[in-house]
C-alpha cells in the first residue's frame, strides 16, 4: 500500500487488493464486498476463472448477511469443485456472480443497501 501511496504504483494496489481477496480477509465480515472484489479482479484480469470459482465457493455455509441468492451461488460452486467440473462450474457461477454483484449495491458498513 505505501508503494502506491509513495509511488503512485498502480501494481502494487493491484497485489495489495487480490491479497485481501485471496486470504478471504472481507468473507467473513462483509461477504457482498468480497464478491464485488472477485468480480472486479476478474473483469480486469487480474483474477483467473478457476480462483474466481474457489473464491465464490469460500461462502458456502456462511450465511449472515447474504442473500439466498449468494449462499445458492456458492453451494453451486462448491459442488462443481468437488465434483471437478470447473468448466461448468465457470459456465454457470460466473455468470451468477457478475448478476449478483450488480444488482447488489454495497455501503460503507458492507451491507446492501435496502434499494
Amino acid at each position: 500500500m505505501d508503494a502506491y501511496l509513495v509511488h503512485g504504483d498502480r501494481d502494487a494496489l493491484v497485489r495489495a487488493g487480490r491479497w485481501v481477496v485471496d486470504h478471504y480477509t472481507l468473507a467473513g465480515c462483509q461477504p457482498d464486498l468480497h464478491l464485488a472484489l472477485v468480480q472486479w479482479f476478474l473483469d480486469r484480469g487480474y483474477l483467473d476463472p478457476v480462483a474466481a470459482l474457489h473464491r465464490v465457493a469460500i461462502h458456502a455455509g456462511a450465511g449472515g448477511t447474504l442473500t439466498m441468492q449468494a449462499v445458492d451461488m456458492a453451494l453451486i460452486a462448491r459442488e462443481m469443485i468437488d465434483e471437478g467440473l470447473l468448466a461448468d462450474g465457470i459456465a454457470i457461477v460466473l455468470p451468477m456472480l457478475r448478476d449478483y454483484v450488480l444488482s447488489t449495491p454495497i455501503t460503507g458498513h458492507g451491507r446492501r443497501s435496502s434499494r
